[in-house]
């Protein structure tokens, strides 16, 4: 989640239910007329995309974790010839 978000964090996290209620709201307000219906289509795809959006980012974020001894070995080993001297090209 943004550091620097222009709504309420509290708004925030309820904005898919927000979206599905408004969503529900519009048929029995307006009837089962064309505008109604899309825009109550729409809010309510607007609510799965961001409830599913919310979900796989916070999957796709990693714990952090210690880097493992085979990492280091390699970062070492990796210096180590980045120093070493090349042999009659000087």
């Amino acid at each position: 989640m943004a550091t620097n978000m222009w709504i309420p964090e509290s708004l925030y996290k309820l904005l898919p239910f927000i979206y599905a209620l408004t969503g529900a709201a519009l048929i029995p307000i307006f009837g089962f007329s064309g505008p109604s219906m899309c825009s109550a289509v729409l809010l309510l795809a607007a609510s799965v995309l961001t409830t599913l959006w919310r979900y796989r980012s916070q999957d796709d974020t990693p714990a952090p974790s210690a880097p493992s001894v085979r990492d280091e070995w390699e970062k070492r080993k990796e210096r180590r010839t980045e120093n070493m001297p090349l042999d009659g090209f000087q």
